[in-house]
């Protein structure tokens, strides 16, 4: 009897190609310049703990199942002249952070109110009185990360929820550099959660 049974042929890959690290395309709601200018972008490592019981000898794992815990998304890209896509990464973290006062912070909120506009309708209590609440869309931002095939065609689209900036690298100009290479800089973001979402 051959290998593997009479089905043997059923078990092979319909899809023989290997991934291609550069058939990428990202999409992201608040960075300005940011997804056109991308170099690279990472999948995620996502990973579950396991709960462990006592004994003995030595702590028995039981079935697994203690929620999921996400890697960061991390983007590289190149910097534009006017520095528009950084800065945009900058004043996203300056505002969420009142790095000097409250006007970033207003700002941000500001320039993100068409993003979920509902998310003002719920009111919250402060200190006696009825406020409206923070708009969600001005803090955070959505994103899409879709894998192209060997000929360049959408083949998986991973999306993230609700991203923010957790740090963005530093700049270094160097007169001596013999040859010109544009600077690059790489944002580290965190998210709620990522989930496949492929509608080709």
């Amino acid at each position: 009897m051959p290998v593997g049974g009479a089905d043997w042929y059923k078990e092979q890959p319909t899809n023989r190609n290997f991934l291609n690290p550069i058939g990428f395309i990202l999409k992201l709601e608040k960075f300005e310049g940011v997804d056109f200018f991308c170099q690279s972008a990472n999948l995620p490592d996502i990973n579950m703990p396991t709960t462990q019981v006592a004994s003995q000898f030595r702590n028995l794992p039981i079935i697994p199942g203690g929620g999921i815990e996400f890697g960061d998304l991390t983007v590289t890209f190149i910097v534009d002249e006017d520095l528009t896509n950084y800065r945009s990464v900058h004043d996203w973290m300056a505002g969420l952070a009142q790095m000097d006062s409250d006007d970033k912070y207003r700002a941000l909120i500001t320039d993100g109110g068409d993003r979920m506009p509902l998310s003002q309708q719920n009111n919250s209590q402060d200190a006696g009185r009825v406020t409206s609440a923070t708009n969600d869309g001005a803090i955070f931002s959505d994103a899409k990360l879709i894998i192209l095939s060997a000929r360049n065609i959408p083949l998986v689209e991973l999306s993230f929820e609700d991203t923010y900036p957790k740090s963005l690298s530093a700049l270094e100009y160097n007169q001596n550099a013999t040859d010109i290479e544009y600077l690059q800089a790489t944002v580290t973001l965190g998210y709620k959660l990522h989930e496949y979402t492929t509608p080709f």
